[in-house]
C-alpha cells in the first residue's frame, strides 16, 4: 500500500491520509454491484432537502450486513490504524456507508462534514473510497482545502482510500465525462474532538 499523509508535522493535525490499494480492484467491483443493485436518490446536504448547487449526486445506504459487513470490517481496521497513529479520536462506531454516483456535471462543492446525527454522537473521521480506474471518468477530483496553500488532490486510482477529520473542509469537483463511484462513511464518537 502506498501512502501519502498530508501536514504531518505535528501526530494530532495531519489533516489527511491518502492510501493506495485500500480496496483491490476485485473488492471496488464487488461494491459496484452491490450499490449499482440498490435505488439511488438524489443526495441531501445535512439531511435537508437536495440542493444541486452546493451538491448533485446520486446516492444509496449500505447498511451492515451479510453482503457488506467485509467492507465495515476493512474500512474499521484501516481507520483505527491511522487514528491510533495520528489523531487518537475517542471513537464509538460509524455511520450506515454511502454508495454515491456523480455523472457528467455532478459534484458536491466546499463543505465540512460535521454533523451530529445522534444527540451523543458526531463525525469525527470522513472516509471516502475511489471505485473506479482513474481512466473511467474526468474531473470529479477530490480537493482537501490546505488553508491558503494548493488544494490537496485525492488519490484517483480504484481502491484508494482518502481518510481526514470530519471538520476538515473538503470537495468533489464536477465530473466532466464518465460517471465516478465512490463508498463513503463517517466515524463517530462523543460530541467532542478527543
Amino acid at each position: 500500500m502506498n501512502l501519502n499523509i498530508g501536514n504531518q508535522p505535528e501526530k494530532t493535525l495531519a489533516p489527511y491520509v491518502f492510501l493506495e490499494n485500500a480496496f483491490s480492484a476485485e473488492e471496488c467491483d464487488r461494491v459496484m454491484e452491490i450499490g449499482r443493485a440498490r435505488a439511488l436518490q438524489p443526495g441531501q446536504v445535512s439531511g435537508g432537502e437536495p440542493d444541486h448547487a452546493m451538491r448533485n449526486s446520486s446516492v444509496t445506504l449500505l447498511n451492515p450486513g451479510p453482503d457488506t459487513q467485509w467492507m465495515y470490517d476493512r474500512v474499521f481496521e484501516l481507520v483505527t490504524r491511522f487514528n491510533n497513529q495520528l489523531w487518537r479520536f475517542e471513537l464509538a462506531g460509524a455511520e450506515p456507508m454511502q454508495f454515491a454516483a456523480y455523472g457528467v456535471e455532478q459534484h458536491y462543492d466546499w463543505h465540512v462534514d460535521l454533523w451530529a446525527s445522534k444527540p451523543k454522537n458526531a463525525r469525527k473521521l470522513s472516509v471516502s473510497v475511489q471505485l473506479d480506474a482513474a481512466e473511467d471518468y474526468e474531473g470529479g477530483s477530490f480537493e482537501v482545502d490546505q488553508s491558503g496553500a494548493p488544494n490537496a488532490v485525492g488519490p484517483r486510482a480504484k481502491g484508494a482510500m482518502i481518510l481526514f477529520p470530519s471538520y476538515v473542509l473538503h470537495r468533489v469537483q464536477p465530473v466532466t465525462r464518465g460517471i465516478r463511484h465512490s463508498l463513503v462513511t463517517w466515524v463517530v464518537g462523543d460530541i467532542g474532538f478527543r
